[in-house]
């Protein structure tokens, strides 16, 4: 699937945004890509916001996280991680979501995963490539023409 995006007042920077995704009998690949229009912008944070239900068990290891100010934004300087909450976390290792004997894989590209488990009834892991509120958290700039890049698959056992 892609989307060309027209430079406009609603959007003034253009680009191409492209998704890929391929299903295997055990797992699922999904790659974003990014492409930049003739201006340079704030880098976009790419990323998928999935929902599963709600897990019995959660593997995920971050090492660090993005604290939030007294209205819910992710903030820095990072943290050490108090446990998994319902935050914005650095990890760059697979996470694992097991539930009724079905055990479930989640690798990706991202170094940035947001853990949302407030409801009883879903767990949601979503990898990211930066924070919530990313252009008031980091300076980088995606150049003209330049791309930006990520992939998170699933593997189902």
């Amino acid at each position: 699937m892609a989307l060309s995006l027209e430079e406009d007042p609603r959007w003034p920077f253009g680009g191409d945004a492209i998704q890929r995704i391929a299903l295997d009998r055990d797992r699922l690949r999904m790659e974003l890509t990014f492409v930049a229009g003739h201006r340079a912008m704030p880098n976009p944070v790419l990323g998928w916001h999935p929902w599963f239900r709600k897990a019995e068990r959660v593997g995920f290891t971050p090492s660090a996280f993005y604290p939030r100010d007294h209205a819910g934004i992710a903030t820095l300087p990072l943290a050490e991680p108090p446990g998994p909450l319902d935050d914005c976390y650095i990890n760059t290792s697979a996470a694992v979501l097991e539930r009724a004997g079905q055990r479930l894989v989640l690798s990706a590209s991202c170094d940035h995963w947001v853990l949302y488990d407030e409801t009883p009834h879903a767990t949601c892991l979503e990898p990211q490539t930066g924070p919530p509120d990313a252009f008031n958290l980091r300076s980088d700039v995606l150049s003209p023409g330049g791309q930006l890049h990520a992939w998170f698959e699933l593997v189902f056992s």
